[in-house]
This record gives C-alpha cells, sequence and structure tokens, in this order.
C-alpha cells in the first residue's frame, strides 16, 4: 500500500468521509491535473479544505485525537510528513480562521503545532483570534 493511501486511511480513521473526498480529488486530477502523483503535502490540502468545513462539528475527543496526530506529525522524523502538516495543514487553519469558531481548533493544537501557527501569524503580520 502507498505511503499516500495509508496517509488517507489514517485521517479517513480519525475523521469519516475524508476518503470519499480523496477519491473526488483523485479523479478531477486524473481529468485535469498536471500528471505529478499525489504526496503528503497533496494530501494535507485536501484534508486541510475538508476539515475546516467539519472543526465546528467534531467532538472534543475527535478534535483530541486529530490534534494529537498533527503534533505527532508535525514531530516526525519524516520531513515530507512534517512539512506537509506545517505548510500545507496548519499554515492553511491560521489562514482560514474566519471559516469555524477558534475555540473548535487552537485550544487543541500542541506545542509545537501551536509554536509554528503562531510563527506563520507573526510572518504575515497577524494576530489571529483565538490563537494567542
Amino acid at each position: 500500500m502507498s505511503k499516500v493511501l495509508c496517509l488517507v486511511e489514517e485521517l479517513e480513521s480519525m475523521t469519516p468521509g475524508f476518503m470519499k473526498v480523496w477519491i473526488e480529488w483523485l479523479k478531477e486530477d486524473e481529468e485535469f491535473g498536471d500528471g505529478e502523483q499525489p504526496n503528503e503535502h497533496t494530501v494535507f490540502l485536501e484534508y486541510n479544505h475538508f476539515i475546516v468545513q467539519k472543526l465546528d462539528d467534531l467532538s472534543s475527543e475527535n478534535k483530541i485525537i486529530l490534534f494529537g496526530y498533527i503534533e505527532n506529525a508535525l514531530n516526525s522524523h519524516d520531513d515530507n510528513l512534517s512539512e506537509a502538516v506545517a505548510t500545507c495543514f496548519l499554515e492553511s487553519l491560521v489562514q482560514k480562521s474566519g471559516q469555524y469558531k477558534p475555540e473548535n481548533c487552537f485550544p487543541f493544537l500542541g506545542p509545537k503545532s501551536k509554536a509554528h501557527s503562531r510563527a506563520w501569524d507573526e510572518f504575515n503580520g497577524m494576530k489571529t483570534k483565538g490563537l494567542w
């Protein structure tokens, strides 16, 4: 099984419904894409779009599991995975913070996830509500 498919399945296990979104993305990419194989970055870009719509409805238990996974991935020795989580997931969460209630995301971030998100916020000259 490919690394990308394993990642998609892990995310699906924490937040059911993502596999359907991923399969739809694969169909569109096959028709309109650039021919590049999807990687961890691609997965987390699509997952970010998916999760932003779900954050306000996820239980606290689900958010604890999800953001624990994100923290572990960010701390991973797998550079592709940690970079994808940082740039394609966390940074997008900060940028899209107006699309969900901040209390449904930022309090659940682990220490490194929060530090990265704040650094991204500062880099962009912002002070995102709920992150500080």
